[in-house]
């Protein structure tokens, strides 16, 4: 059977909706709302640019976009977002946000921007909400996506696709293929697969790299009393615990050669024997492997067998790094904090430094990676409030390359400060050594709300 590819193209471009040309192929604009600092566990939401020409946002509860001829109003349920905050303006096919003279600015790529081009990868802060330009041709809302198996949610129109395809080929036997980097979400791909498929038997992962060459065989396919040196009771494989259920193999790469060919068998015939045994056992499973190796590469160089490639190939999908899909960071981080956090992931919130670092940040490791940061965040700071300071340096390291500019750094003190003494003028003047009129003049100059921050 020849397989079935879904990889993922990313593009530094951004394909500009033009309505004369709706069947070039090219998909639309759309602007994500990706993380609320104050709900950060909240799922964000896209709204659709398809024929708007200018976008105005403000306060309102609860958050909401209403259509008015060619301009869309936005109303985000954020505190410290004033009524008419800003206006985002098609101006000659790109896109220029504009501060709407607001109390407390508009941020891009954390600096203040009374007006400023904006590209796709841009981050806005609009209040202690944070935005950005992707693809996309419709609306996506919250509920929408919570509907969605964790694993296969995201924002990207292109992975949005690949997911559906997906979703199509869950529910059929065809074996799927996953690829890309290290910790780009495989098993959660893979347990998606199995929670789709509505197989009866259980969902089986084993780590092919981590298992003993010695012992390979007969953990994947059992072994009799008797079959070697310590076989001192029948041992089942996990081959067939995945029976009617999913095996998932992830870095199938390192499967060493002799228990691919055995593999091959059980897959081919569909019943395994094994070691020492002398009949065979039937299995019903559907397999779902992965790796960030080049599989195709590995079979050119003879290190991984054409005919195994050629059986797991059913239907292949490369997930992109984290990198490539940041307008799935806020989606991210509202599906991991629960795990991370338990029941304290609803009263968790960022300060903008933080949410600024998390989206500006490359993610090397990708999802893993940060799974591992909002832990670690959670640890450090020892309550639900996560400030730069927790976050581990090399993310920490995003805020500050962005807030390289001295006045930005004063204005983040200042901030920091504001919601430390919950913007009493008063108590703020002391911390400062300094008067209250000379606080409210740091307020208007760093176009801070003191009232937002008041408790």
């Amino acid at each position: 059977m020849g397989g079935y590819d879904a990889a993922v193209v990313a593009s530094d471009t951004l394909s500009i909706h033009d309505e004369s040309s709706g069947a070039s192929g090219e998909v639309g604009e759309c602007l994500v709302f990706a993380i609320d600092c104050a709900r950060p566990h909240e799922h964000p939401w896209r709204v659709s640019l398809a024929g708007i020409d200018e976008v105005v946002i403000g306060r309102g509860a609860p958050r909401s976009v209403r259509r008015v001829e060619r301009t869309a109003v936005v109303a985000l349920p954020d505190a410290s977002v004033s009524a008419v905050h800003a206006r985002l303006r098609r101006v000659g096919g790109e896109w220029v946000v504009e501060d709407a003279r607001s109390k407390n600015g508009t941020l891009v790529n954390g600096r203040v921007a009374a007006r400023s081009r904006m590209s796709e990868r841009d981050v806005v802060e609009i209040g202690t909400t944070f935005c950005l330009l992707c693809r996309g041709e419709s609306d996506v809302d919250a509920a929408l996506l919570a509907t969605r198996p964790l694993g296969t949610r995201t924002l990207s129109e292109p992975l949005a696709r690949s997911f559906e395809l997906l979703a199509r080929v869950a529910a059929s036997p065809l074996p799927v293929l996953l690829l890309g980097e290290t910790g780009t979400g495989k098993e959660m791909a893979a347990r998606a697969v199995h929670a789709l498929s509505r197989r009866a038997g259980p969902f089986v992962a084993v780590n092919c790299g981590g298992l003993p060459e010695t012992l390979v065989a007969s953990e994947l396919f059992g072994a009799r009393k008797g079959a070697f040196s310590g076989a001192d009771a029948d041992r089942v494989g996990l081959v067939q615990e995945a029976n009617r259920g999913t095996l998932f193999l992830d870095e199938i790469a390192e499967l060493p050669e002799a228990s691919q060919a055995v593999l091959l068998r059980v897959l081919q015939e569909r019943e395994l024997i094994p070691l020492g045994a002398t009949r065979a056992v039937p299995v019903d499973i559907r397999v779902v492997a992965a790796t960030h190796q080049n599989l195709a590469e590995r079979v050119s160089a003879r290190r991984f067998r054409k005919d195994l490639y050629a059986r797991l190939r059913g239907f292949a999908l490369t997930l992109p790094p984290l990198r490539e899909r940041r307008e799935d960071l806020g989606l991210l981080v509202a599906d991991l904090l629960p795990r991370v956090a338990g029941a304290r992931a609803g009263g968790v919130t960022f300060s903008r430094a933080v949410a600024r670092a998390l989206l500006l940040y490359d993610w090397p490791l990708n999802v893993r990676e940060l799974e591992h940061t909002l832990a670690a965040a959670l640890a450090v700071a020892g309550s639900d409030e996560i400030a730069p300071v927790h976050l581990p340096e090399d993310v920490r390291a995003a805020f500050e390359d962005a807030a390289s500019i001295p006045a930005l750094r004063e204005r983040e003190r200042f901030v920091t400060l504001a919601h430390q003494h919950s913007g009493n003028v008063s108590a703020m003047a002391r911390a400062l050594g300094t008067s209250r009129s000379h606080v409210r003049r740091l307020a208007h100059r760093y176009q801070v709300e003191l009232d937002a921050v008041r408790h």
